[in-house]
């Protein structure tokens, strides 16, 4: 073999491993991936029957939210410094 031959023989062979690779990686994600959606859509049937899927369902607040335990702690806090 020439050595562009040789060249082109490992670039084709590294092309090949990398697409192996890549499609590996994708399958595996593809299998892992897990859907979120909402109540209605699952009641609707329009959630997968064949796949795991999560519900998702969180609580909706401002970026001022504070759990009651906290903001409880907070006005003992100040009861007690007045």
């Amino acid at each position: 073999m020439k050595p562009r031959q040789k060249r082109l023989a490992l670039i084709g062979g590294g092309l090949a491993s990398f697409a192996v690779a890549t499609a590996l990686v994708l399958n595996a994600m593809n299998s892992n991936l897990v859907f979120f959606f909402t109540p209605t859509q699952v009641a609707a049937g329009e959630a997968p029957k064949d796949r795991a899927f999560r519900i998702g369902v969180l609580a909706k607040h401002d970026e001022n939210y504070m759990p009651p335990e906290a903001q409880h702690a907070i006005d003992e806090a100040n009861k007690a410094a007045t």
